[in-house]
């Protein structure tokens, strides 16, 4: 059971990663959040925007 538990942190581990990457997030946040929250983490990955990136002046 306990394999099982982990298999899926660290899949949804990985899939909060990539998205975070996509979106301009921060990657190790959102995958420490996949990690302990699991696909809860990922559905809120998905609704959040994206990330503006702004240049100073």
């Amino acid at each position: 059971m306990v394999i099982i538990w982990l298999f899926f942190a660290v899949l949804f581990c990985f899939l909060c990663f990539k998205g975070a990457q996509n979106k301009n997030r921060d990657p190790f946040i959102w995958a420490i959040m996949g990690f302990f929250f699991g696909f809860l983490a990922y559905i809120a990955l998905m609704i959040v925007g994206d990330k503006k990136v702004t240049v100073g002046v």
